[in-house]
């Protein structure tokens, strides 16, 4: 172990998350059953004082057990992309999934329109609105891909 570190921000919190992932995977005697290294190991990739961080197989596992992407997610952000679950395959008829896209993008161009209607601007709180409608065009269409990918197999 290398002497302490002052880790910028962006690192300390990378130490933060692994510590959440193992502690959700029931403390560190139980994630290490579900990995390869012991729990000694685990401790020194969430020790805010040790240089070293959980490899991707290990967070892979842990995540895996834990059935949240905790580093995964945070990493896709860092890289400005948004981590999105994949809805199980099929799960309705193709047609349907089209409808309920053009209807949530009907949404987002309705939010769009209230937002600019009076000043040309979009401010704040009509923000977080247009980027909720937005995510929900996103987990739809999402829902529609892996229908499509379900039926080429």
């Amino acid at each position: 172990m290398s002497p302490y570190r002052d880790f910028p921000d962006r690192h300390r919190s990378l130490k933060a998350l692994t510590r959440a992932l193992v502690e959700g995977c029931g403390g560190l005697y139980a994630a290490e059953k579900c990995v390869r290294v012991k729990h000694s190991q685990l401790a020194n990739y969430y020790d805010m004082k040790c240089d070293q961080f959980v490899p991707v197989d290990v967070v892979a596992d842990l995540e895996a057990v834990l059935g949240e992407p905790l580093v995964t997610a945070d990493l896709a952000r860092r890289a400005g992309c948004i981590l999105l679950p994949v809805p199980s395959e099929g799960d309705g008829l193709l047609a349907r999934h089209i409808a309920r896209l053009a209807d949530e993008a009907s949404h987002v161009f309705s939010a769009y329109g209230h937002a600019i209607a009076n000043d040309g601007k979009v401010d704040p709180s009509e923000a977080e609105k247009l980027e909720r409608e937005l995510a929900d065009v996103v987990r739809v269409g999402t829902a529609a891909l892996a229908h499509l990918r379900a039926a080429r197999r």
